[in-house]
């Protein structure tokens, strides 16, 4: 089976982190952000769907047919919705029932690029919205799939809609494919989301933490990609279950942060690097992106390796009640293709140039404490709270001198005229 990213692309079956991705219908959230758009990606899988000869519906209302790469054809029909504003939701339906008529049978992707872009042409509410969709979804064919794009800046109406879309039961509306069948229902919503290189290197330099290494689908799914063979990998990978929720933390509050946290859009040292990162020529990339490229541990490939590609976050709620996630890079090759490329991150075996003016840099790795520490980390252990408090003070009261408090009681001692040495129990005079 192919890995989580291939099947987003090809609207096919996956195998990744230990779960199955089944043949059964599939709800798609693309998710873009104000650094990175999401309509490559789209653009990317209506181009493979159809040369698998998989049939696309669209309904354009922010983005032309043009930029999508759709032309009408026997297994491609658009309605570009920018030329017809303020069509209701009744006529948007009758109009896709007539375009499912019209396609031949095979696997069918209906295709919403953007969701506010949907609100804002038919004036509906977020509910009328999501019994839209839901019902779309009901009436395409076997094995179909409900493809929307959002932005992770979206007003809260469309965030709305997306997180009603993402819900468990959303496909309680849901008939199956196959009734009388016996087999248990198969079914799945992913979530895919762009993070741009600058992004990663954050998460790194601020948190220590790496993206987790592609597991075997994912290596066969790059080199298939790059035309080239690719060797056994085993899918046995230690990966930091942290990176997730770290990634998800960071991406959700955006690159310039909230509040007193700052944000990854200062912190990344290439400017060009902030904006449309899979826009700028892609580097020399082969079909595996390594620790050092990705991560900029080299100083003179750290420049060349923050733009040219992206960052593809693909999350998979299965219809078992399992969750599976998965990492892979993108970037464009000839013609403007998108191509998959699997990530090694193994940092064990590479080489950081030292500094010529240290001559002991050798033995930095066999401290205890960390000098390579940034100026983030420091920042931020700084602002760790202790479990008390020391108190200080110049002049302590004559009849108590304080040692520490602890916030809900403290030591003292106070001297006695009788006072003597007791060498059996020194503390005698200790009050709590």
């Amino acid at each position: 089976m192919a890995c989580l990213a291939a099947a987003l692309l090809e609207h096919g079956t996956a195998s990744s982190g230990g779960g199955k991705l089944p043949q059964g219908k599939q709800l798609a959230v693309v998710e873009g952000s104000i650094v990175q758009s999401a309509l490559g990606v789209l653009r990317e899988m209506i181009a493979r769907g159809e040369e698998r000869g998989n049939v696309a519906i669209l309904a354009c209302f922010r983005a032309t047919p043009d930029v999508l790469g759709a032309r009408e054809s026997r297994t491609i029909k658009v309605m570009d919705m920018s030329r017809m504003p303020g069509t209701s939701l009744a006529e948007i339906r009758a109009h896709l029932d007539t375009l499912i008529g019209q396609v031949p049978p095979s696997r069918t992707s209906f295709y919403v690029d953007s969701i506010e872009g949907l609100l804002e042409a038919s004036g509906a509410s977020v509910a009328e919205t999501y019994r839209f969709l839901s019902g779309t979804l009901a009436r395409l064919p076997m094995y179909a799939r409900l493809v929307v794009g959002s932005d992770v800046d979206a007003s809260r109406d469309a965030q709305g809609v997306c997180a009603a879309l993402t819900s468990p039961q959303f496909w309680n509306g849901q008939e199956p494919d196959e009734l009388g069948s016996g087999n248990q229902w198969s079914h799945a919503t992913l979530r895919a989301r762009l993070h741009p290189p600058a992004l990663v290197r954050h998460l790194y330099s601020s948190y220590g933490l790496v993206p987790p290494t592609s597991g075997a689908a994912l290596y066969r799914a790059a080199h298939a990609d790059a035309g080239t063979s690719t060797q056994s990998v085993s899918d046995d990978r230690k990966a930091d279950a942290r990176f997730w929720s770290v990634l998800h933390s960071v991406a959700g509050r955006g690159p310039f942060g909230l509040d007193d946290d700052r944000g990854w859009w200062s912190a990344v040292r290439a400017p060009a690097s902030r904006l449309q990162a899979m826009e700028a020529p892609a580097p020399p990339l082969g079909p595996v992106l390594f620790a050092e490229e990705a991560l900029g541990l080299h100083s003179d490939t750290a420049d060349a390796y923050s733009t040219g590609y992206g960052y593809l976050e693909v999350r998979a709620a299965l219809s078992t009640g399992k969750h599976v996630e998965e990492l892979a890079a993108l970037a464009y090759g000839p013609q403007r293709r998108l191509k998959l490329h699997a990530l090694d991150m193994d940092t064990s075996n590479v080489q950081v140039a030292a500094p010529a003016a240290d001559p002991h840099a050798s033995l930095v790795q066999q401290l205890p404490f960390n000098l390579n520490e940034t100026p983030q980390q420091r920042e931020r252990r700084e602002q760790v709270s202790l479990p008390y408090a020391y108190q200080l003070h110049d002049t302590p009261a004559p009849e108590s001198a304080w040692r520490g408090s602890t916030g809900q009681s403290a030591i003292f001692f106070e001297p006695e005229s009788e006072d003597d040495e007791d060498d059996e129990d020194p503390d005698d005079d200790l009050d709590v």
